[in-house]
């Protein structure tokens, strides 16, 4: 059974007193952790020096994540890429000439353009 363990004024991080008077009081913020589902719940504060730490990490791992819009862009290029391909080899399988049907650089011209346009606004 997984139990909530209240540590009070403990930072929930690094276990320092966050107590008015330790000069921590100030910049702490109410704070709680779990390890897995399984494990007991700590309630208590954060300090401000684990809160600083914290948003570090989280603008490191938020530059090394490429953007939304970027990623869908570049999965959606890869899948018409892969489209085209296979329609291509079906062509000349029918003895066809690609070309017979459309200038392949000016389509893929005008798909990366429709990505674009419909990826607008995915930053989010």
């Amino acid at each position: 059974m997984v139990e909530v363990i209240n540590i009070g004024d403990k930072c929930v991080e690094c276990g320092e007193d966050t107590a008015f008077g330790t000069g921590k009081f100030i910049n702490r913020i109410p704070a709680e952790v779990q390890e897995s589902a399984d494990h007991d719940r700590i309630d208590g504060y954060m300090c401000g020096d684990c809160v600083s730490e914290a948003e570090e990490e989280w603008a490191e791992c938020s530059e090394s994540t490429p953007p939304v819009r970027e990623m869908k862009i570049k999965m959606a290029q890869k899948l018409v890429r892969q489209a085209v391909e296979t329609y291509a080899e079906e062509a000349r399988g029918n003895g066809m000439s690609v070309s017979d049907y459309f200038d392949l650089k000016q389509a893929m011209e005008s798909i990366d353009e429709l990505i674009l346009r419909y990826t607008e606004g995915d930053d989010e």
